[in-house]
């Protein structure tokens, strides 16, 4: 998997060396077209907040290659912060004119959302096509 940028890669390094129950890992789509930021583990009180500043940090790149899709098939917990980081992240994305969309989410992160009420507000897709 390719990372398009070295500076995001740093980043996604240091993120991932210092949340051992998070991994995030970081390529490119073709369709929709956009920067995918795919997230293993769990999306809680202990990687949110990191997690929200650095895919407010991947903007700048995701803007240049077309949006920014977050795929969840890999998180098996979503914590009430873990909402607001994306919450967060979805006020950013519309302030910077950059398409956001939530990929294959799982029935736990899925039913959070939706009893908080959050599920209506993202463009939820089943998937996306790799760049060569």
């Amino acid at each position: 998997m390719s990372v398009p940028d070295s500076a995001l890669h740093e980043k996604i390094e240091g993120f991932n060396a210092g949340h051992p129950r998070l991994k995030i890992r970081c390529q490119e789509s073709q369709s929709p077209r956009g920067l995918v930021l795919a997230a293993t583990g769990n999306l809680d009180a202990d990687s949110s907040a990191d997690f929200q500043l650095l895919a407010i940090d991947s903007l700048s790149e995701a803007k240049r290659i077309g949006g920014l899709i977050i795929d969840l098939e890999g998180v098996s917990y979503l914590s009430s912060l873990g909402v607001g980081a994306l919450s967060a992240l979805l006020v950013s994305t519309r302030n910077h004119q950059i398409d956001l969309h939530l990929s294959r989410l799982q029935e736990g992160p899925r039913s959070v959302l939706e009893v908080l009420g959050f599920l209506a507000f993202f463009d939820c897709i089943d998937g996306y096509e790799i760049s060569p």
